[in-house]
């Protein structure tokens, strides 16, 4: 939880996060710290796909 709540804080994971991705990783953050399975789910899913977003776009910056 604390892992999304800072990379929206600090705006960087891979790469610079756009404004919508800081949101979601916070509030994936947030998911992740109230307890409960379906919360953990949740939080977990936003952050790897935020993730994998963000490595799709470096790999294309990379390749530009």
């Amino acid at each position: 939880g604390m892992i999304g709540i800072s990379t929206g804080m600090e705006g960087f994971m891979k790469i610079k996060l756009q404004i919508w991705e800081r949101i979601l990783c916070i509030a994936a953050g947030l998911l992740l710290i109230q307890p409960g399975t379906v919360t953990d789910i949740a939080g977990i899913v936003i952050i790897v796909a935020i993730y994998v977003f963000q490595s799709i776009k470096e790999k294309n910056i990379k390749a530009a």
